[in-house]
């Protein structure tokens, strides 16, 4: 995802005004979006700590999943894949085959984003 702030910024140097006004005013949405994904880490945090104290390894696999997906939303795949492989350990562990197919689809997509690497 583009920077809204810096392609304001440039499209303000550069007069283009109406560029420049529409990124500016994405600015509102994109700190929501980054709230809503900090919230959601925080909370997918707070629920791994959880399950793994309480001996829950479906909640941690679950967790472990959510945390995956925020590291996607950030960019940050090679955290991604360790979450995600995590997440699928637990789940092949538990015998859980219809999470460990999500896992894997999501690895799969993080392959897909981060230059194909396997």
């Amino acid at each position: 995802m583009a920077d809204p702030l810096a392609e304001g910024l440039a499209a303000a140097a550069a007069g283009g005004g109406a560029v420049a006004a529409e990124c500016l005013e994405s600015l509102p949405r994109l700190a929501t979006q980054q709230d809503r994904a900090a919230l959601i880490m925080q909370k997918a945090l707070q629920s791994l700590s959880a399950a793994r104290e309480g001996g829950d390894e479906a909640g941690a696999a679950e967790a472990l999943n959510l945390l995956a997906l925020a590291a996607v939303s950030e960019k940050s795949f090679d955290s991604a894949v360790a979450l995600a492989e995590g997440s699928l350990d637990i789940y092949v562990k538990l015998g859980d085959e219809r999470g460990a197919a999500r896992l894997r689809g999501l690895l799969a997509q993080i392959a897909a984003h981060d230059g194909g690497r396997p």
